[in-house]
């Protein structure tokens, strides 16, 4: 199997993934901490209610019978071999 190959960048390029990559070591704390606050606001009927909508993802009788779980999971195994 061939090696891909690496994606060649401009100097702009690289210029632009580095101002990203400072906005993010930067605004990714920021964010985190605002969600934890959110979160650690949230009663306990809001937290409950929020799980029951994550959950209707999940549900393999609304669909695919969690088929689409088992190609998840054998990608990540195969993933993980690497």
């Amino acid at each position: 199997m061939a090696e891909p190959k690496e994606p060649t960048l401009t100097e702009d390029e690289r210029a632009q993934m580095r101002q990203w990559l400072s906005t993010w070591q930067q605004a990714g704390p920021l964010l985190e901490e605002e969600r934890a606050a959110r979160t650690r606001a949230l009663s306990d009927g809001e937290a409950a209610a929020m799980a029951l909508d994550l959950w209707q993802f999940a549900r393999p009788d609304a669909g695919d019978n969690g088929e689409g779980l088992l190609l998840v999971a054998r990608v990540l195994q195969k993933l993980g071999a690497r």
